[in-house]
């Protein structure tokens, strides 16, 4: 899941087809989002450490379902020209650790302490950066592998699950699409079939797919293709396409050497 620039969609069915070329993938399909995505987060208070299970009911969460729906939300205007490349390291810094001391990050960054709580502050006040949540890895409780559904309904099935989400203990993102919506969950195994049947009851189509992060890489916020001069991102065919599939080529080589 990312986002692009406005109107550089071609570029990314272009750079796609070329992994197609390469090898590296066998299909694509493009998903957009229609409102803002929807995040849960988790709710330990609900876990029993002694028996290492939760205390959820999801009988009677599917029971509720459809109760007292939430509005989806339309995208955010973009700030992008209210900040510089110092803050856009500065959230960079935060992706990867929201803990580090100011002190490490003014450091780090080269600014001065103050100026790094200034910039927080601006960050925060403006939902930039919204919230800053942690990622509960499987090994710490019974939870299996983030489980991602991608769901075909009406408009109402996926408001009747926005709202849902939010009334369950595990971490949760829903993304509104013009087809339904995709749904990443972390779940126990034991409610995994309760909760797909759920949804599968009130879709047209249900597609699940394991999201495997235990051998995977997770990538945080880039800097880089900012372009400071322009307060734009950069969508030049160099950087976007070409630049990246030159340096895919050099390491196919070398892995087959």
């Amino acid at each position: 899941m990312f986002a692009i620039p406005q109107g550089t969609e071609f570029q990314l069915i272009e750079f796609l087809d070329k992994l197609k070329q390469l090898g590296l993938i066998d299909s694509y399909k493009i998903l957009h989002a229609t409102a803002e995505m929807t995040y849960a987060t988790p709710d330990l208070t609900l876990y029993d450490i002694a028996s290492d299970t939760w205390r959820v009911k999801i009988k009677a969460w599917v029971n509720h379902l459809g109760e007292g729906l939430d509005e989806l939300q339309p995208f955010v205007p973009s700030l992008l020209k209210s900040l510089d490349l110092n803050d856009l390291k500065l959230i960079r810094s935060l992706t990867m650790n929201a803990r580090k001391p100011q002190k490490l990050v003014a450091k780090e960054l080269h600014l001065p302490e103050y100026d790094i709580s200034r910039r927080l502050k601006f960050i925060f006040e403006n939902h930039i950066v919204s919230s800053c949540e942690i990622l509960l890895g499987r090994k710490l409780f019974r939870i299996g592998p983030l489980a991602l559904f991608h769901a075909t309904c009406n408009i109402q099935t996926t408001r009747t699950f926005v709202t849902g989400i939010r009334k369950l203990p595990f971490q949760s993102w829903l993304s509104p699409t013009s087809e339904g919506f995709l749904l990443f969950m972390g779940l126990p195994t034991s409610l995994f079939t309760e909760v797909g049947t759920a949804i599968l009851s009130r879709s047209e189509k249900l597609d699940i797919t394991w999201v495997d992060y235990d051998t995977s890489m997770r990538y945080y916020f880039d800097e880089s293709p900012y372009d400071e001069e322009s307060g734009n991102w950069k969508t030049s065919r160099d950087f976007v396409i070409d630049e990246p599939i030159s340096q895919l080529n050099k390491a196919l080589a070398k892995a087959n050497d």
